[in-house]
C-alpha cells in the first residue's frame, strides 16, 4: 500500500492581526510602508497598524526566508501531530510550523514516522533556539568588578517582583558571596515596602525605601560599598504610559544598571505582547518568568523569547524565599513544552 503523505503549504497561511511584534522583523524600507492614513486620528490606531504589519513581515521572513524549508515540505502524520501537539502546549502556529519543518528537513524518511525521533529531533532544536543568562555573572569584586552594580525588576503588576527581588538577593549571598543591598521603590504598596524591608532584616542587608528620584540617588551614593543593590520598582499597567515614561526618568543616568522584565506565565500571549513591547523603553537584559507553578501551559515562554530576542534569567516556582526561583535553562524550557 503506498504511503500516505501529506504536505503542509505555510505560504496559504494568512497573517493574523495584531500578532506583530514592536520593531522586530522588516527593514527600515518596509516600515516606511507603514506610514499613518489620514483616516486614523489616533496614535493606538497608529500603533495597532504598525504591529499589525510588523506581524505580516514576521510571518513573511519566517516561513519563506530559508531555502532549505521549501513551502509544501513533505511530513508525515508523525510530524503532523507533533505540530498540533506544540500548539497545544502554548506554542504560537507560525513557530511550531517552523520547528516541525525543520525536524522533518533533518529527519531521515523512518524517523518521520517516529514519534520518539521526532521528540529528540524538536528537543534538540529547541535547546538550540533557547538563550538564557545568568544577570550575575561579572558583579563584584570577584568577578574582577570594584563598582556597585544596580539590578532593577520592572513588570506589570501582581507577577511577584517583591519576593522575586529578596530570592534573587538570597542567590547573591549564599552562592556568589555578595555584599548586596535592597531598595523599594514602590511609592504605591506600603506592604511590598514592609515586606522587602522584613526580607532585608532576615538577610542582615541594608534596606531603604524612597519615593524620589532624589532620595534613589542619596541610596545609591550611600550602598556604593555593596557588590549588588537590587531595586524594587512599582508595577505599572503596560497601557499606562506616563506612568512608564515616569519610572524611566527616575531609572535614568544610573551606573551600571541592569534591567529586567518579569512576566507571569499565566499572562495570555496577546497581553504578554503588550506589556513586552511597552516596557521595551527600559531596554531590559533578560526575561524573569514567574508563576511556573500556577500553570500547565509553557509555550508563551518559548513565545516571548522568540519575539523579543532577550535571554531568559529565572523562573519562579512558588511563594517560598529563597527556595523556589529556579535558573533559566534551555533543558527546562523544553521540558516543560514537551512534557518529558
Amino acid at each position: 500500500k503506498p504511503e500516505t503523505r501529506r504536505y503542509i503549504d505555510i505560504a496559504d497561511e494568512e497573517p493574523q492581526a495584531g500578532r506583530g511584534f514592536f520593531g522586530i522583523g522588516g527593514s527600515s524600507k518596509e516600515m516606511q510602508a507603514a506610514a499613518p492614513r489620514p483616516a486614523a486620528p489616533r496614535v493606538e490606531n497608529l500603533e495597532r497598524e504598525i504591529e499589525n504589519l510588523r506581524g505580516v513581515i514576521d510571518e513573511l521572513s519566517g516561513t519563506r526566508g530559508t531555502s532549505a524549508q521549501p513551502s509544501g515540505e513533505v511530513v508525515s502524520d508523525e510530524l503532523q501531530q507533533a505540530m498540533q501537539d506544540l500548539v497545544a502546549s502554548g506554542i504560537e502556529k507560525r513557530f511550531a510550523r517552523q520547528l516541525v519543518k525543520q525536524a522533518g528537513f533533518e529527519m531521515g524518511e523512518d524517523e518521520r514516522r517516529d514519534e520518539t525521533a521526532i521528540q529528540e529531533h524538536l528537543a534538540t532544536q529547541m535547546m538550540r533556539e533557547v538563550e538564557v543568562k545568568d544577570i550575575l555573572d561579572g558583579v563584584g569584586a570577584t568577578s574582577g568588578n570594584s563598582s556597585t552594580t544596580v539590578i532593577a525588576l520592572v513588570g506589570p503588576t501582581g507577577v511577584g517582583k517583591t519576593t522575586t527581588i529578596a530570592k534573587i538577593a538570597s542567590l547573591g549571598i549564599l552562592e556568589r558571596k555578595l555584599r548586596v543591598g535592597l531598595i523599594n521603590l514602590d511609592s504605591y504598596k506600603v506592604a511590598a515596602a514592609d515586606q522587602l524591608a522584613t526580607y532585608a532584616r532576615i538577610m542582615g542587608v541594608p534596606f531603604r525605601s524612597v519615593n524620589t528620584k532624589d532620595e534613589l540617588d542619596q541610596a545609591l551614593h550611600d550602598f556604593a560599598s555593596l557588590d549588588l543593590v537590587l531595586l524594587d520598582t512599582t508595577g505599572r499597567s503596560q497601557k499606562d504610559q506616563e506612568s512608564l515614561l515616569q519610572l524611566r526618568h527616575t531609572l535614568n543616568g544610573i551606573e551600571n544598571l541592569r534591567t529586567a522584565l518579569m512576566v507571569s506565565a499565566t499572562t495570555k500571549d496577546t497581553d504578554l505582547n503588550e506589556v513586552a513591547g511597552r516596557f521595551r523603553i527600559f531596554h531590559p537584559q533578560g526575561l524573569v518568568i514567574s508563576k511556573l507553578d500556577e500553570t500547565s501551559v509553557y509555550g508563551c515562554i518559548y513565545n516571548l523569547q522568540k519575539r523579543t530576542n532577550l535571554p531568559l534569567l529565572y523562573f519562579t516556582v512558588g511563594q517560598r524565599v529563597p527556595e523556589d526561583i529556579e535558573r533559566a535553562s534551555a533543558e527546562r524550557v523544553v521540558d516543560l513544552i514537551l512534557d518529558l
